[in-house]
């Protein structure tokens, strides 16, 4: 369903990373579906996961700008009420209503590939989860106040830190990984694929590890 939507509010987070609040209008979506972003009277688009929660009032979109982007810096110029289109909800990585709470989960993600976890936590915030970040330094941290301290474990690949040195996949190759849990991964491709490996050579079963690519 395609409609024409506006900017209600923009979070800026740093020099190349942003959040935009959009009129969710009559979309309804499950946590870790996406839409599809483009300009009124043009064809070009571009896939977003959603950052908010299913029972927000907006819709929540987590954007990097980037320079040989000019799709993501033209919604990064964006002000409150500008208008976008905006056609979906999209995709299959959702939850099993059946594991939201009776199986703990590990969200792994690299980038901006935490917003369909941030949705996840925002729309189910009882449930059992531990959450691995990998980004390249401390100030790439995507707003930590949502998520609880315990529960969040940073892997910083390009500085030294008072969180883990290194990236997601010298965090699961260190520490012992559990046989209980439901994985779901999120970012680029060559992350996605090295942590299936150690996860899958660890015994995880390929039905417990659930994957979006983000390209």
């Amino acid at each position: 369903m395609k409609f024409r939507s506006k900017i209600i509010d923009k979070r800026i987070l740093s020099n190349d990373t942003i959040v935009l609040v959009l009129e969710k209008g009559s979309i309804s979506f499950k946590a870790g579906q996406y839409i599809v972003l483009s300009f009124p009277n043009e064809k070009e688009a571009r896939e977003y996961s959603v950052y908010s929660g299913e029972n927000e009032p907006n819709l929540e979109i987590l954007l990097k700008t980037l320079p040989e982007g000019s799709f993501s810096m033209r919604l990064g110029d964006l002000n409150v009420g500008d208008p976008i289109l905006i056609d979906g909800p999209f995709g299959y990585f959702v939850m099993k209503p059946d594991e939201i709470l009776s199986k703990p989960h590990v969200f792994v993600a690299s980038g901006t590939g935490i917003s369909p976890f941030r949705s996840y936590i925002q729309t189910y915030p009882q449930m059992h989860y531990s959450l691995l970040h990998g980004i390249r330094t401390v100030n790439d941290r995507i707003e930590p106040e949502n998520y609880d301290p315990h529960k969040l474990k940073y892997c910083i690949s390009r500085e030294e830190s008072v969180y883990f040195n290194g990236r997601v996949t010298d965090y699961l190759i260190k520490y012992k990984i559990s046989q209980e849990a439901i994985y779901h991964l999120c970012g680029n491709s060559a992350m996605i694929n090295d942590v299936t490996n150690i996860l899958e050579a660890s015994g995880i079963k390929p039905e417990n590890i659930r994957t979006e690519v983000f390209f």
